[in-house]
């Protein structure tokens, strides 16, 4: 157990015990790991973002719109229809 004395009174101000810093590692090195494995995701996006801004615009015909539309309405319609029975 280590007894660590920040004021200098010679008395032990707290103590940590082995299981305390391996906790405080493990901790330490999830949240490092956690940061650059979100910072990797960003990276990864934004190159994605670049390659689909590089692509040319997909045209959408009024008809597949509307066909879309009709989906999904039914989805909701169905969705309604089975909340009410419950």
């Amino acid at each position: 157990m280590a007894k660590i004395d920040i004021d200098g009174d010679n008395k032990a101000d707290f103590s940590l015990s082995i299981a305390n810093i391996i906790m405080i590692v493990t901790m330490i090195v999830s949240i490092v790991g956690s940061y650059y494995s979100l910072n990797n995701k960003i990276n990864l996006m934004e190159i994605e973002i670049e390659k689909a801004k590089e692509m040319p615009p997909q045209n959408i015909s009024e008809k597949e719109i509307d066909l879309k539309w009709q989906m999904l309405q039914k989805e909701i319609d169905d969705i309604k229809q089975n909340f009410r029975r419950k």
